[in-house]
Order: structure tokens, then sequence, then C-alpha cells
């Protein structure tokens, strides 16, 4: 009886490390994910705000001006 109980022991520990180590990879893994895209939406809007800023200088100078502008618009 006292080997039956310590096999139990020991294999149901065993058990919950394991689905411990599983748990906290999946729950790792997910919040790994979310944070690559927060860093692309980031990149990516970070784009965005320059080439808007970079284009609404340019218009605002060559108001400023009274002269023409000439905006590369295939950046």
């Amino acid at each position: 009886m006292a080997l039956l109980d310590t096999l139990l022991t020991t294999g149901v520990g065993a058990l919950s490390a394991t689905a411990g180590v599983l748990v906290g990879g999946i729950v790792t893994h997910r919040a790994q994910d979310r944070q690559w895209l927060r860093d692309k939406q980031l990149l990516a809007y970070q784009e965005l705000i320059s080439h808007y800023a970079k284009f609404t200088m340019t218009i605002s100078r060559a108001h400023a001006g009274r002269q023409g502008w000439d905006y590369d618009w295939s950046e």
C-alpha cells in the first residue's frame, strides 16, 4: 500500500509539473505574439506619421513662400 501511495503521489506531481510547463508555454507564446503585433503596429504608425509630417511641412512651406510644391508620392 505504501508503494502505491508513493507511485501515485509521484505520478500526480509529475503530471502537474508537466501541465504547468505546457500552460506556461502557451501563455508566454500568446503574450509574445501580441507584443510582436503591437511592435509592428507601432512601427507602421511611426512611418505614417513621419510621411504625414513631411507632407504637411512641404505644403506649409510652399504656401508660406507662395510657390508651388513638388511632393514625392512614391514614398
